[in-house]
């Protein structure tokens, strides 16, 4: 009955991993290549805005806006593909990390 696995990437947009805001010239790029391989990929996409926060590596709080992308694959896609196409979103918006979860299961996935 089921033949589709749900996958979800978060991500933030304030700012970039070297801690310096993000321009929206760089935002939009980014998520404009990002939604077309998305569709290309994996044939549609559901992008929902988020405001998050996370501790970075010196212990610095950083509350910025992002995404949550959400894509639909079929049963017999690696993961390992997911999060290639993950750590790729990442480098696109210049993001240290992002966070893949699938069910009750997530990681963090550095993008270097």
């Amino acid at each position: 009955m089921f033949d589709l696995t749900k996958y979800d990437i978060g991500f933030g947009v304030g700012s970039n991993c070297d801690g310096e805001p993000m321009t929206p010239r760089e935002v939009t790029a980014g998520l404009a290549s990002i939604r077309r391989e998305a569709c290309e990929r994996f044939g549609g996409y559901t992008l929902t805005p988020t405001t998050g926060g996370w501790v970075n590596p010196v212990g610095v709080l950083v509350e910025e806006n992002g995404y949550t992308l959400t894509i639909l694959v079929k049963w017999d896609t690696s993961p390992a593909s997911v999060a290639s196409f993950a750590r790729r979103l990442g480098r696109r918006l210049y993001q240290h990390s992002v966070v893949l979860t699938s069910g009750s299961n997530a990681a963090i996935l550095e993008t270097k």
